[in-house]
Formats: C-alpha cells, sequence, structure tokens
C-alpha cells in the first residue's frame, strides 16, 4: 500500500484599495483551482457597478494557473458589458506575466507593468470621460 500524501492547500490573499474612481485589488499567495472560487467571491464583492475600472495587481502573486486565467478572461467580459475596464499589472518576469502572456490577456484586458502605470490608465479614462 502506498504511503498517503496530504493535499496541498494553497492560499490566496486578495487586498482591497479603492482609488481614482476605481478598485485596486492585490493578490498575492497562489491563485489556483483549490481557492479560484474564493478568490472570484472576494473579487465580485469589491467591484461596484460605479467604478471606472478593475485594477487587479498580481505583482507579489507568487503563482496563477488555469483557473486563475480562466478567471481574469471571465471578469474582463464581465466588466466589459458593464463598459468598465479590466487593467492587469504584472512585471515583466514574474511568473503570472508568463502566464498571461501566453494566453494573450492582452487582447482583452489592459496590461501593465506597475501599479502606477495602471493607476495613470485610470485617471486618463476619467479625464476622456469628463471631455465628453
Amino acid at each position: 500500500m502506498a504511503p498517503r500524501r496530504a493535499a496541498r492547500v494553497t492560499d490566496a490573499e486578495v487586498t482591497v484599495d479603492r482609488r481614482d474612481g476605481g478598485v485596486v485589488l492585490s493578490l498575492a499567495g497562489e491563485v489556483d483551482l483549490a481557492n479560484v472560487d474564493r478568490v472570484r467571491e472576494q473579487i465580485e464583492a469589491e467591484v461596484a457597478n460605479a467604478s471606472w475600472a478593475l485594477i487587479l495587481d498580481l505583482s507579489i502573486l507568487r503563482y496563477l494557473d488555469s483557473a486563475g486565467v480562466r478567471l481574469l478572461f471571465e471578469l474582463s467580459s464581465r466588466l466589459a458589458e458593464r463598459r468598465q475596464e479590466l487593467i492587469v499589472v504584472a512585471p515583466e518576469g514574474t511568473s503570472p506575466r508568463g502566464v498571461l502572456t501566453l494566453v494573450s490577456i492582452d487582447r482583452v484586458a489592459r496590461l501593465t507593468e506597475t501599479l502606477d502605470e495602471a493607476l495613470e490608465r485610470l485617471r486618463a479614462m476619467r479625464r476622456e470621460q469628463s471631455r465628453t
């Protein structure tokens, strides 16, 4: 009889900040099949219809699997229906950036290197809207 192995437990931490008319959610740890439903619930609870955009900061996220990638595509689609934008912060050289580049997330979301760059995009959106 083979020895039993403990199931690997992963965790993701979601922190929330509201800036410049958008929601900034920072994810830390790992997002995978084991916790993606909990992460989805936390994200959906924070995104208001009045927000201009959702910024997902993955700067310190260690791991993102296919369930996490699917979550990002779903979020982008739902936000687009409400005329909101998904902005993903994933610095070059990080594991999430490699995965997101591979799946061409930039087709459905804006991909930035830094949170400052994402916030500048949000401010530009507000300026454009105020002109119309």
